[in-house]
Order: C-alpha cells, then structure tokens, then sequence
C-alpha cells in the first residue's frame, strides 16, 4: 500500500489482549490478532506508546522514552525458547486472565526479569554474543534506563531530584558504586528489555508477512520523572535542584475553559540545536526501529 492510498486501520494497545494473566503480552494472542488483520485486510494496526507507564497506567509520561513495557513480556514463550526454567515460569506471580491488573503486572515482570537473570549463565555463547551485541546498539539509552529503574526501586519510587544528592546529581563515583553494587538487577533490566524487543520484532516481522503495518505513538514531550530527563537536564527546562522551571500545557480551547498544564519539562531548543538535535534524532531512530509509521502526539503543544 502506497501512502497515497486510502486504507483501513484499527487502534488496540497490547495491554488489552485476553489470555495471560495480568495483562496482554507480546504472545500467542498477539500473533493470532496479527494474523486475524492480515486475513480481514486491516492494513494499518495504531498502537498506544509501548513504553513503561506512570503510576497511573498511562504511558504518555512514561520514567522512559525509549524502553518497552515490562508488562508485555511474554513467559510461556521464554518458556518455550529455554530462557527461563519451569521452576521460576510455574512460580510466577498471577492474576485474572480477563483484566487487567497493573499491581500484579509489575510484580510478575519483575520476577520474570529477575528469573532472565538467574538463568542466564546457562545460555550459550552464541546467545549471550548477540545480547551484547545488541547491548551496545542500545547504548544511547539502555544502560541510564536501567540505573534509572534500578535506584528508583531503590529509592522507594521517589522521583529523581529527592534522590540523595550524589545520585540525583549523576556524580560519577556513586554511580559507579550503583553498577557495581547493583550489577545483578542491571543485569536483569537489560535481559527484560532485549527479550522485549525480540518478541515484539517476531509480531513486527509477522505483520510485514500479513501486509500489516505498525503505527506508534510517540509524545512529544518526556516526563520529568524519567531516565531522559535525569540523564540530560541541561536539555529540559528543570533547575538545578531538578525542579521544572517551566512546564508544557495548551491555552484555552473547547477541551478546557482554563488551558492544561501537563507537568513535563519543554525543551531548550538553544541546546538542542548546538548539539545538532542529537537527542531527538536518537530518539526518533529508536522508535523508528520499532515500528513502520510513527505519530507525534500534541505537536501543537
């Protein structure tokens, strides 16, 4: 299909599908609901931000910008390819097939990640080579996310800038002492998040067989509680003790009789631009790399 063709489309986030438990995954339903578009002609299938959510589920202030959401990982199918065993997959923390339970998700991810770990010494050499190699292809963002999620547990989910100074500051010294000292749930973060991308490029190789194409979404602006912003304030509009200075929102219209404020730091584009808009293009690269068409949601912002 050209782009000057007029074609059919469908909006359905993964986190909807039935049959896992918790919520939907990147699994077996996800391929048949690939197959079942290919097979009725849907040509286009647009999908919510796949990144981890706020703490109110949404995705649109996610603490990453480029990461996938641990919820979707599917564990019957590392199962099947042996990068978990039976004891950890038969232990896993379980909900309701049906809904969709965010409390119960995370756990399970979490012990989904943690089991990626424990059995990864196991794996083959040709199997660890290509995590690494697809490590340091992730570099851009892969190992500040996982500081990041790692010292926010940590930090019992207090956002960036009430972390102990040296921390929050970035300083050099502390966080070596968190790789170090943490290297285990690093580990774990980084073998969750290729495991991620490979189950979602199988759905996405599945799609391109179907004639179905994947359209993202990507938020124009990050959250300030996010790995982004807390690697590279000087690009955002926080101060030096991480507090916004300034934040996104829209003026009045037929939404809201007041305007909206959204919390997120804007750009300072001055920076960008001496950088040659390095971020954004690194930024746009990595959804690029996940899905066919992309949309910039709230341009207008």
């Amino acid at each position: 299909m050209s782009s000057s063709d007029r074609g059919c489309g469908v909006l359905f986030h993964p986190t909807a599908f039935p049959g896992t438990p918790c919520s939907g995954t990147f699994g077996a339903f996800a391929r048949s609901w690939i197959d079942l578009l290919g097979l009725e002609g849907v040509g286009v299938w647009q999908i919510l931000p796949l990144a981890p959510t706020d703490g109110t589920g949404s995705p649109y202030s996610s603490p990453s910008g480029s990461a996938l959401n641990p919820w979707l990982i599917d564990a019957d199918d590392l199962l099947a390819a042996g990068l978990i065993c039976s004891s950890d997959h038969a232990q896993l923390p379980s909900g309701s097939a049906e809904r969709l339970d965010p409390a119960q998700a995370t756990a399970r991810s979490e012990a989904i990640a943690a089991a990626l770990a424990r059995y990864w010494p196991s794996q083959g050499a040709g199997r660890q080579q290509a995590f690494r190699r697809w490590r340091r292809q992730q570099r851009s963002w892969l190992d500040d996310h996982g500081l990041f999620m790692v010292i926010r547990r940590q930090q019992q989910g207090r956002p960036w800038w009430e972390w102990p100074a040296p921390l929050a500051r970035r300083n050099r010294r502390a966080l070596v002492e968190q790789m170090r000292d943490r290297a285990q749930e690093l580990l774990a973060e980084a073998l969750l998040q290729w495991q991620l991308q490979e189950q979602w490029q199988a759905l996405r190789q599945r799609a391109r067989q179907a004639g179905v194409r994947l359209l993202g979404d990507l938020p124009f602006y990050v959250a300030h509680d996010s790995a982004d912003v807390w690697r590279r304030p000087g690009l955002f509009t926080v101060g030096p003790d991480g507090l916004l200075v300034s934040q996104s929102g829209v003026p009045p219209d037929y939404f809201s009789a007041t305007g909206q404020l959204w919390g997120t730091p804007v750009y300072r584009w001055w920076r960008h631009r001496l950088g040659g808009f390095r971020w954004w293009l690194e930024r746009l690269d990595r959804q690029l790399d996940l899905f066919d068409l992309l949309r910039l949601d709230h341009f207008r912002a």
